[in-house]
């Protein structure tokens, strides 16, 4: 029975090639969005989900409570918090911190930065480590070890068994390698080379018990059978216990939530999370391409029904039931789209590298993985189902005697269904259209929103203690060059100042109020550097020593505050106090996602961390080879990393970047199959319409009105399909557009372009067809009746 089905099969492909052509084609397009989109979803939703323990397995969040804010969610937590965990609540059976720091490690003559994690113990054994050498128990004991992933180890010992050698690290500080590790799967929110001891940080002068100071990362790992939702109750006022005067509340989040749950949702988080609004939105893109396909295969299928009318009813005469019918045209599909995957699957291996850049993701496909080939039989059945079931129950109630007869429906596969089919394929496809064009207009609202200070041509390079120590110095050979118009100091990139406290004080403040104001560290040239614009007073100077226990706020902070001339008041901060010397119109210092927050700007050398340059845009590559051979010149072993802050600024909206991309490409694939459908589906409703058209000629009628006749109706589903997609798209990214603290209005204009650029296409697809036909000479068609 299936072989006979495979020759009706490959007879009908053999019979109508161009139909089969585009049934096949439209199918495989569809499905190799839908596998890259479904690919790119499942390596999102996958995060974190390996670790042994991931069930149980929680990071500790806070919610510090403010005057004039609602809620202030934070992702780092006190050092104290983890141990404390520990020990007073029994549900919690292993807590750890985690903590980042960027050190230089002496590798033959000189030295290179690399980031290490400072953990607990207990982080080993949560996060399910794997040890390639040495002991999971004892390998962070010694305060003065350190565990290498692999690869860090043959970096920095080649070949040579790595346990018991040391690493040079901060110039003069031995530490010994205890254990060689795998690197954890890139499918997690945590990343990481080195692994060190968090009692190493109290020789650089940290607290690790501190409850004032909101630096580390938390994670518990509670019993098997607790309920977090108890835990989270019990644990809510911990940092109010240990720390006095504390509004902080803090609540667990599970590590598989993390990824998709996190992104622009909690101050000084770590970076590189997904969002699980994009995650839907793929997920819907996928099945409205694939759908767009079935319409397709719905629409020719039923449209060429009287072509197989004949075998219909000889089937039915001997013996063949309606089920038995539906089974063998739902089988075709599904074989079909057998053949379509195959198409697919080898577009999928030609695309796969340019899907990956483009999502900046490393997808790969697993052809010894069970779980694939489940997934690509349930594609496949799902397409062939979904494509198939309409045209089977159709071409199933062909009666028999009429079929025979040849009296049949006069406008085959009932057109009414067929124009509300084409009307659903064409407003999935506009529907794309106007979502990428006011996606795309919020990215260029984003980047080209005037921000308060100006980012363009200024590069970065964070400095270690001894440029610190040298900065004048270094500041002095820098402007000596006329291509760097303004170089300064601070603590932090602009694009992110988490730094912040609620201590501020001032006259008038209700005790109550607990506000938090953040705080960035710059010096004098930080103005012109940023091209920064003074609303009030002046700016940190030279000429004024007493500048260093002097603030400079923004107007934000000032309408906080609420003086109407704040110039010369005091702020306390604990036992300090400072005056206020100038008042800065507000910039953004976060990604427009977040509204403008209180700022408050202070002086302290210690803490220069970065240097800034503003260089002549016109000798950019010159003038980085004069900074690199100054920094070099006062400090020959430690590296120096330069980069641009613009870049910085871009990577702000990476993730909305790549979604207007993908968006790109996924309309006009949408519209491409579209068309493909149409281009069928015209051309067989034309070529019925022959006898007609001679008719209408022989009695006069011109070309152009025969073209007219013939296009018009396309065009009036088109148009329907606009207005459908219209007020569905806007209430979409309407939702969207509320994610930004700053957005762009959706223009009218928007849907006016999405709509004729859906009929411009529809216009050009069925137009040759249509004047090819009205064209003709009438005895052409007259003579085959």
């Amino acid at each position: 029975m299936i072989i006979n089905y495979l020759k009706i099969i490959f007879r009908n492909i053999r019979r109508f090639p161009a139909y089969s052509f585009i049934n096949i084609s439209g199918l495989a397009i569809g499905m190799t969005c839908t596998f890259l989109i479904l690919l790119w979803v499942q390596d999102e939703i996958s995060y974190d989900k390996f670790y042994e323990n991931a069930g149980d397995l929680y990071r500790v969040l806070e919610n510090q409570h403010y005057a004039g804010e609602e809620i202030f969610p934070v992702a780092v937590t006190p050092s104290g918090l983890a141990p404390a965990l520990k020990e007073d609540f029994p549900e919690i059976i292993r807590a750890a911190r985690y903590k980042s720091n960027y050190w230089l490690v002496q590798k033959d003559d000189g030295y290179i930065t690399e980031r290490f994690e400072n953990v607990d113990q207990d982080f080993l054994e949560m996060f399910s480590i794997q040890f390639i050498k040495g002991d999971i128990q004892t390998a962070l004991v010694e305060p003065h070890s350190v565990i290498l992933t692999e690869e860090m180890a043959e970096k920095y010992f080649g070949l040579e068994d790595p346990i018991g050698s040391t690493l040079d690290i901060n110039k003069g500080h031995l530490i010994k390698v205890t254990g060689v590790i795998k690197k954890p799967r890139r499918n997690s929110h945590l990343d990481f080379n080195f692994l060190m001891p968090f009692i190493y940080l109290k020789e650089t002068g940290t607290d690790i018990n501190d409850w004032g100071n909101n630096s580390h990362y938390t994670y518990v790992q509670l019993q098997k059978d607790a309920d977090s939702k108890k835990v989270n109750e019990k644990i809510k006022d911990q940092c109010k216990k240990y720390h006095e005067g504390s509004t902080t509340e803090i609540f667990l989040q599970n590590v598989k939530k993390i990824h998709l749950y996190s992104s622009g949702k909690f101050a000084a988080d770590l970076g590189g999370h997904g969002d699980i609004a994009y995650v839907r939105i793929f997920s819907i893109v996928a099945i409205f391409v694939l759908l767009i396909a079935c319409i397709n295969f719905m629409n020719l299928s039923t449209a060429q029904s009287a072509r197989r009318a004949k075998e219909i009813g000889l089937r039915k005469v001997a013996g063949a039931g309606k089920r038995k019918l539906i089974t063998q045209f739902i089988g075709e599909t599904i074989l079909i789209a057998f053949v379509a995957h195959i198409i697919a699957m080898i577009l999928v291996e030609i695309l796969l590298p340019t899907f990956n850049q483009l999502a900046g993701k490393q997808l790969d496909i697993n052809y010894r993985s069970l779980h694939l080939y489940v997934c690509l039989l349930a594609l496949v059945i799902f397409t062939g189902l979904l494509a198939g079931s309409y045209p089977a129950f159709y071409l199933s109630a062909f009666k028999p005697v009429n079929v025979l007869k040849g009296v049949l429906n006069k406008n085959p596969g009932n057109s009414g269904l067929r124009r509300v089919l084409v009307i659903v394929q064409f407003s999935l496809s506009v529907f794309l259209i106007i979502c990428t064009m006011i996606i795309g207009s919020q990215l260029r609202y984003m980047q080209n929103k005037k921000l308060g200070l100006n980012k363009d041509n200024i590069g970065y390079f964070y400095v270690g203690p001894e440029l610190r120590q040298k900065r004048n110095t270094l500041k002095n050979e820098l402007l000596k060059n006329t291509d760097i118009q303004s170089a300064c100091f601070s603590n932090q990139l602009p694009t992110y100042i988490i730094n912040s406290t609620d201590g501020f004080g001032w006259e008038g403040k209700n005790p109550d109020d607990n506000i938090l104001f953040h705080m960035v560290n710059v010096d004098e040239g930080y103005i012109r550097t940023f091209e920064l614009e003074l609303s009030e007073g002046r700016f940190f100077s030279a000429d004024y020593p007493s500048d260093s226990s002097s603030t400079i706020i923004n107007e934000k902070a000032a309408e906080i505050i609420g003086f109407k001339e704040p110039i010369g008041k005091t702020l306390s901060a604990w036992e300090d106090k400072t005056k206020i010397i100038g008042v800065v119109k507000n910039f953004h210092f976060k990604s427009v996602h977040n509204k403008i927050e209180p700022l408050v700007m202070y002086m302290n050398p210690d803490q220069y961390y970065v240097c800034f340059i503003r260089m002549n845009p016109d000798h950019i590559t010159a003038t980085v080879d004069y900074i690199e051979k100054t920094a070099k010149k006062l400090d020959p072993d430690s590296p120096l990393y330069f980069n641009f802050l613009d870049r910085e600024y871009d990577n702000l909206y990476r993730a909305e970047r790549r979604m207007q991309k993908i968006f790109n490409y996924f309309s006009l694939l949408a519209i491409i199959i579209s068309c493909l459908g149409l281009i069928g589906l015209s051309s067989y409703i034309i070529e019925r319409r022959r006898k007609e058209v001679g008719i209408r000629k022989t009695n006069g009628a011109g070309k152009y009105e025969i073209f007219t006749l013939l296009s018009k109706e396309f065009l009036l589903w088109v148009m329907i399909s606009i207005l459908l997609a219209s007020p569905v798209a806007w209430y979409a990214m309407n939702k969207w557009l509320q994610n930004f603290a700053y957005h762009t209005q959706i223009k009218w204009w928007v849907f006016l372009a999405a709509g004729l650029a859906a009929i411009l296409v529809a216009f050009l697809t069925v137009s040759w067809q249509s004047f090819r036909l009205a064209s003709r000479n009438p005895v052409e068609a007259l003579r085959y009746e």
